[in-house]
């Protein structure tokens, strides 16, 4: 596992720390995937983010506008 020690600086909250442990067990999981045909592996990859729902912090649900949790994408962004 990598480094998350700034999982521990102040701005991060319980839910951030638990969801980049969850994150991390779905890698765990999911990655790597074959290679082979680069183009065939990104479409694989991001229809199983978005169907397990890794996909949502990436934007705002135009049914439930909110702030958009730029630290959970951060976590998301890193972790992949």
């Amino acid at each position: 596992m990598p480094d998350r020690s700034f999982l521990n600086w102040p701005f991060f909250e319980d839910r951030h720390r638990e969801f980049a442990e969850r994150l991390d067990g779905w890698c765990a999981t999911n990655l790597p995937v074959d290679h082979h045909d680069v183009d065939a592996a990104c479409r694989e990859l991001v229809a199983k983010l978005g169907r397990d729902g890794w996909l949502k912090p990436t934007a705002l649900d135009p049914a439930n506008p909110g702030p958009l949790d730029v630290r959970t994408l951060c976590i998301t962004r890193e972790t992949l």
